[in-house]
This record gives C-alpha cells, sequence and structure tokens, in this order.
C-alpha cells in the first residue's frame, strides 16, 4: 500500500527499491511490477538482530524503512 502509489507514478522510468525480502508477499508484488529482486540488503538493528525478536509461534516483526538520497 505504501509503495505501490510510487511504483505506479515511475512507470516507465527507473526505480530501485532495496529489501532484505528475497521471497514473500513484497518480493512477489516487485516481481509483478516488473522489478525481481536482483540483490539483498542487510537490515540494521540496535542490540539484536532481527531473528532474535521472534516469539515461538508468532509472526516475525515486519520493518519499514524510507530514505532519501541525493545524487551528486
Amino acid at each position: 500500500a505504501v509503495v505501490r502509489p510510487h511504483v505506479v507514478d515511475h512507470s516507465g522510468s527507473f526505480l530501485r527499491i532495496d529489501t532484505h525480502m528475497d521471497n514473500g508477499d513484497f518480493a512477489a508484488f516487485l516481481s509483478h511490477s516488473g522489478m525481481p529482486v536482483f540483490d539483498t540488503v542487510l537490515t540494521m538493528s540496535l542490540g539484536k538482530r532481527l531473528a532474535d525478536f521472534a516469539v515461538a509461534g508468532a509472526a516475525m516483526p515486519k520493518t519499514y524503512a524510507l530514505a532519501s538520497q541525493t545524487l551528486g
């Protein structure tokens, strides 16, 4: 829901999305949008690894981030 409008607005132009997910719903969305996952990035957290937040029987926490980088 957050990414879809930006993908639509940039149809036909260069668009890069960094994600640590190489499969699942988000990766499938990217693939269906014409952006197959090429590589993944490292997810960083303070004090623990993301996997350390897992609780038996519960879904893994969702991570979100928006970043803006200038070129040149």
